[in-house]
């Protein structure tokens, strides 16, 4: 069997499998309004008395080195109204989440007049940001991001929609910067850690990725996140890992045909075509176009070549014509370079399906609507041909096909053999008998 190497920017085709339908990603919902955080030297009036609260411990924090956890997340409070101590005003050293619910019971945090204007222009902005980055103007979004920012630093989710952003721009490394920074102030934000996950696969930094998607399953262990998990399993070359993750993938979402891909590609980097074929198999009734890519994943990492006492067990199984009806009654007809589903549905040698209603679609996902004479291309342009035939309109999508070497004359042949294999496997020797 070839080697399969493992090329991951074809893999992160697979959208990260956000929600791995189809191959889309998809961002979890944004907070729309600014969290209620303190606000550093600024008078809180609470309980009849003037609160002033420091720079905590947490704000030290130095690149590299561990977060402060909650426990340990220590501020400076000052309490002006209080009766001196020794000629000093009253300082205390209070936990963050203390101060927080303090300030929030007595309502000073919403109540605050000092800091009313500030928190509503830093809302203001970061709806706005949610607006851009709701219509993919990612640029604006970052944008209104930032200014939320530089009105109110301790606007924490502005960060989570610098990262969604960055990262919708390919900007990878400013994105981790982002996600990040929103973690300091919620570790265990899913939505969060995910993004953050699906980002270092994207980079490539697999090692990281699996880290962060190992800690969404622990906080949630159904989280939609085992695909991507097993994409950085396959970057680090750790198959059965990646067989795991992509049978839970499975098992969540036993509709969405690209799991199954996966789940057969990394069969195949362990050496287990038998496997993979049994994941082609349960694939052809998912997705057919997601059976094929497989299918043919499987031919390219088999020796093409037929051996001659095989082929002489396998020509049996022909009918007159040449041609094979399999056990689906799907039809290989070689001499004509075509196979007909139990659907109508017609494959050929460019590896194109043509339906029944007459459109087609390639394996690089371009598509030819014959009802309406449109084309819808995987880059995502929809034109009108209503000049052409749909014959000619066909034959335009398998030349371009032919021009990315994606033609093969004899694939339809090559897969009729591997069929038949399957439908009609080889008994193995019976053996010596004993004297």
């Amino acid at each position: 069997m070839k080697t399969i190497a493992t090329n991951l920017a074809i893999l992160t085709l697979f959208g990260l499998m956000l929600t791995a339908v189809g191959g889309k990603t998809k961002n979890p919902p944004i907070v729309i309004s600014a969290p209620q955080e303190l606000r550093y030297n600024v008078e809180y009036t609470c309980g009849g008395e003037r609160v002033t609260v420091g720079r905590c411990r947490r704000d030290s924090d130095q690149p590299g080195y561990p977060a402060t956890p909650p426990e340990r997340d220590y501020c400076a409070v000052s309490y002006p109204d209080r009766p001196k101590r020794n000629g000093f005003m009253v300082q205390t050293v209070e936990l963050r989440g203390d101060v927080v619910k303090k300030l929030q019971a007595c309502g000073a945090l919403e109540t605050d007049q000092r800091t009313g204007a500030v928190s509503s222009a830093a809302d203001n902005y970061l709806k706005q940001g949610n607006g851009y980055l709701a219509a993919k103007d990612y640029a604006k979004a970052i944008e209104a991001y930032n200014q939320a920012l530089a009105v109110e630093p301790s606007t924490t989710a502005a960060y989570y929609g610098l990262g969604v952003s960055y990262k919708s721009l390919k900007q990878y490394p400013k994105a981790v910067s982002a996600f990040k920074e929103f973690l300091r102030a919620q570790p265990n934000n899913i939505d969060a850690l995910t993004q953050l996950g699906f980002t270092y696969v994207f980079m490539d930094q697999n090692e990281n990725a699996v880290a962060s998607l190992r800690q969404v399953i622990r906080l949630k262990p159904d989280a939609d996140v085992y695909g991507p998990l097993g994409l950085a399993y396959l970057g680090l070359k750790q198959y059965a890992d990646a067989v795991a993750a992509f049978k839970e993938a499975v098992r969540q979402k036993p509709k969405v045909g690209q799991s199954y891909y996966f789940l057969g590609y990394a069969y195949l980097s362990m050496g287990k075509k038998e496997d993979a074929l049994q994941v082609y198999r349960t694939l052809q009734t998912v997705d057919k176009t997601q059976a094929q890519k497989l299918y043919d994943l499987i031919n390219k990492a088999t020796p093409a070549s037929v051996p001659a006492d095989d082929e002489a067990r396998l020509k049996k199984f022909l009918d007159k014509d040449g041609g094979y009806k399999t056990k689906t009654s799907g039809y290989f007809n070689p001499k004509e370079g075509t196979y007909t589903d139990q659907d109508g549905g017609v494959v050929d040698n460019w590896r194109g399906y043509t339906y029944k209603d007459g459109s087609y679609k390639t394996q690089f996902g371009d598509y030819y609507d014959a009802p309406t004479k449109t084309y819808k291309l995987a880059d995502g342009t929809v034109a009108k041909v209503e000049n052409l035939t749909a014959a000619d309109a066909i034959k335009a999508l398998r030349d371009n096909v032919e021009a990315n070497d994606g033609y093969d004359k004899d694939f339809i042949l090559k897969s009729m053999y591997e069929q038949i294999r399957l439908d009609h496997p080889a008994k193995p020797p019976a053996p010596p008998k004993k004297n």
